[in-house]
């Protein structure tokens, strides 16, 4: 069954752009600004199979589905955490201070930039070719986000808010007490 490309912004664009980076689909190559990155195979796989479901967890069987044959004679979870690390260090991520790339544990992986999917490029380069129109207003006005936030990062807001929220009650109760039996001692 195929999907009409104007509904699906991965299909209708060339280009992905999040951060300071930018992929050509087409070519299937990753730009820092103008600078080609080394990131092919399956590590150029894991990322668009990360871009393309953005904001949602990508399992590890999820991986290996759509990269590996059901009798792979490899070890498939040792090559998705090689590529997942070689992706971190090009992308310049961390597991624990993660900005593109979320380890979500005994679940998955999440990518938790906002890709923008745009059918210009962002930065001019010998390899990275197209045409004089493409200036930034261009660019906004072709854009189409994909998603303002991620749901995982929503989630981790509202827990945010409810620890804080907690603390908050707890030291209001620590100072009622105070005052009613402490402060009370001193009054006598």
């Amino acid at each position: 069954m195929q999907t009409d490309p104007k509904l699906n912004p991965v299909q209708s664009s060339r280009y992905i752009h999040f951060g300071e980076f930018s992929i050509d689909q087409a070519a299937e190559r990753v730009f820092r600004g103008s600078m080609q990155l080394d990131i092919s195979g399956k590590s150029y796989a894991i990322l668009m199979i990360l871009v393309k479901k953005n904001g949602r967890i990508v399992t590890r069987e999820e991986i290996k589905q759509a990269l590996w044959p059901a009798d792979a004679n490899i070890d498939v979870a040792s090559n998705i955490n090689t590529s997942i690390h070689n992706l971190r260090q090009i992308l310049g991520d961390s597991p624990s201070e993660a900005i593109y790339i979320e380890t979500i544990p005994r679940k998955g992986y999440i990518f938790n930039a906002v890709p923008v999917f745009s059918s210009k490029a962002l930065h001019h380069s010998a390899d990275h070719v197209q045409d004089d129109t493409n200036d930034a207003a261009s660019l906004v006005d072709d854009a189409e986000p994909l998603r303002q936030k991620s749901s995982w990062a929503g989630r981790r807001g509202i827990t945010m808010i409810l620890v804080l929220a907690g603390i908050l009650l707890l030291g209001v109760g620590i100072a009622t007490f105070w005052v009613a039996h402490v402060g009370a001692h001193f009054s006598r």
